[in-house]
């Protein structure tokens, strides 16, 4: 066997080496990814149940919450915590709504927030709460808001 044999086979076992690679580099990019979006998913879930779960703790934001989804009036100290476990609830649907658009997000996952966000709660309180806080979101979230969660209309 001659130089320029064992030359090309070297050669050709280099290449078949990097296209191994390559394809191993490919798989383990891929990976990565899903974990790091599994991640993702995973951290908004848990801050969507740390906040839904704060009312549980809180006796005034209890009964705020309480009777934002039943209509009476709230006292100033309702309507202050009412107002701040809102805002860190659409903090979080934000987050969830800029997931949805940069990584698409299960369309269920975002539908249920949104309907958790502004299904039952008394329209006027949270109309009145959403126009105080909107401008403290993106302008694409607010857009959002506006056109898909009834109870957010200016």
């Amino acid at each position: 066997m001659s130089w320029d044999a064992v030359g090309a086979m070297a050669e050709l076992a280099g290449a078949v080496a990097v296209i191994v690679s390559i394809l191993y580099l490919a798989r383990q990019v891929k990976q990565s990814v899903a974990d790091v979006r599994a991640n993702i998913i995973h951290s908004l879930h848990s801050n969507e149940v740390e906040v839904q779960a704060q009312p549980a703790t809180d006796l005034i934001l209890a009964r705020a919450v309480e009777k934002a989804y039943t209509g009476p009036i709230l006292g100033d100290d309702e309507r202050a915590q009412f107002t701040m476990w809102f805002y860190a609830a659409m903090i979080n649907f934000e987050q969830v709504y800029i997931e949805y658009k940069r990584l698409g997000v299960e369309t269920e996952l975002f539908e249920a927030q949104r309907a958790r966000i502004a299904g039952g709660l008394e329209p006027e309180l949270v109309q009145a709460v959403w126009n105080r806080l909107k401008g403290r979101f993106s302008r694409s979230f607010q857009d959002y808001a506006h056109e898909h969660c009834q109870n957010f209309k200016s």
